[in-house]
């Protein structure tokens, strides 16, 4: 596969600091220092990342389509990030698919009136919480449930220790899929985590309503060498099958740790052992299939 292969992009963030929606992106709000979890956050503070940004990063790639995934952090309501990133769609083509936020620690008509004004706009796909809920919660599953009936995605946040209550879960809920992000998003590197990863997502792939996003492996594991992905990209495939795993650059927060296109080399170097079909689904026709883009 060259350069020029084409890829769907199922996991990136945008952001405009004009709106004052995401105060851990302005300097002047959020102390110095911090790394949210996830790494040297102050590379992205204090300047926007929109879609010129992107495709500046992006260059020498076809990315056809991309799906967005919240990033706001006090927009007015949750639906308002919704709003802003179909109307970015209907002028520039981009992002084809919106993964919004709606609080569920809410009552239940609170959080289902927020779904249907979420549903008013047409890319918008499912919900991400941006923590990890409690999975074995009535409430939660209660929420599920209103997803379900919905049609919606739940774009899965849970670390080793919560995999198994998430797939509990999505096995719950059959007709809903589950996309688990940043490769089930262990905590760090390291013999003892990676085992007990690796069993939890063996137990989340068990259910067929479940895929997986590869990215994001640059916060555990501090960096992107390919041979310290290898272990984390080959059991992934491994367990979800080519059919159900989608690689996506987590742009810009992966450019804590890489450039774009050695990010995209890298997977392109992982997945050289696989054929063109399946190359193709994991880079592309899987993330369209999953996210309906």
């Amino acid at each position: 596969m060259s350069a020029a292969f084409r890829f769907v992009d199922p996991h990136v963030h945008l952001w405009d600091l004009t709106t004052g929606w995401y105060p851990l992106l302005d300097p002047q709000t959020d102390a110095a220092g911090q790394d949210h979890g996830v790494g040297p956050f102050g590379k992205l503070q204090g300047n926007d990342f929109l879609l010129p940004d992107y495709f500046k990063h992006s260059s020498g790639y076809e990315v056809s389509k991309m799906v967005h995934v919240t990033a706001a952090q006090a927009p007015p309501t949750w639906p308002d990030e919704t709003r802003f990133l179909q109307e970015l769609f209907d002028r520039e083509g981009y992002p084809n698919g919106i993964i919004g936020w709606t609080d569920f620690d809410r009552p239940l008509e609170e959080v289902d009136a927020e779904l249907a004004a979420h549903a008013e706009y047409a890319n918008f796909r499912g919900i991400r919480h941006q923590t990890v809920v409690d999975y074995t919660n009535e409430h939660i599953l209660d929420c599920f449930a209103l997803m379900q009936r919905r049609g919606l995605v739940y774009d899965t946040v849970a670390h080793e220790d919560s995999l198994p209550a998430a797939a509990a879960a999505a096995k719950r809920f059959p007709e809903m899929s589950f996309v688990l992000e940043h490769t089930g998003w262990p905590s760090a590197g390291g013999t003892e985590i990676f085992e007990q990863w690796r069993a939890g997502i063996a137990e989340f792939a068990a259910a067929p309503n479940t895929a997986v996003k590869i990215s994001g492996l640059g916060i555990p594991l501090r960096g992107y060498d390919p041979d310290e992905l290898r272990p984390w990209v080959d059991a992934t495939i491994e367990t979800f099958g080519p059919d159900r795993c989608m690689f996506a650059s987590n742009f810009p927060v992966d450019w804590l740790f890489t450039e774009y296109s050695s990010l995209i080399d890298t997977y392109l170097g992982l997945t050289a052992s696989y054929s063109d079909d399946e190359r193709q689904a994991m880079f592309a026709s899987n993330a369209e299939r999953w996210y309906g883009v």
